[in-house]
């Protein structure tokens, strides 16, 4: 993860490496999905130092999530998904047999000719 400019720019440079064999097209719709990457992992590394819950110092059993604490959620659940779907391009680019609609697919079509 990245915390420095130039810590980012070599995290960038990672990624783009996990992905160096896939279609030159493909890369190109990546990229933008790459920045998004770093920039949420900086994000998360930023608002880790923040408090993200508030304890009632009155009662340590009532305690609230702060502004920090929702926007790390959110951030994180956009990480996840950018993530889940980098992850699916290196799994199953270009391998529709074990997709088990495509492979639906398939056989209704041939059972219809």
């Amino acid at each position: 993860m990245c915390g420095k400019v130039g810590d980012c720019v070599k995290r960038k440079d990672e990624l783009k490496k996990l992905f160096c064999n896939l279609d030159d097209g493909v890369k190109t719709l990546i990229v933008p999905m790459l920045d998004e990457v770093v920039f949420l992992e900086k994000q998360l590394m930023e608002l880790k130092k923040l408090p993200l819950i508030s304890i009632n110092p009155k009662n340590s059993f009532q305690q609230r999530i702060t502004a920090a604490g929702k926007q790390y959620k959110e951030y994180m659940q956009s990480y996840t998904n950018v993530i889940k779907s980098l992850c699916s391009l290196l799994n199953g680019q270009g391998d529709d047999d074990t997709d088990p609609v495509a492979e639906f697919m398939k056989r209704l079509s041939s059972d219809d000719g």
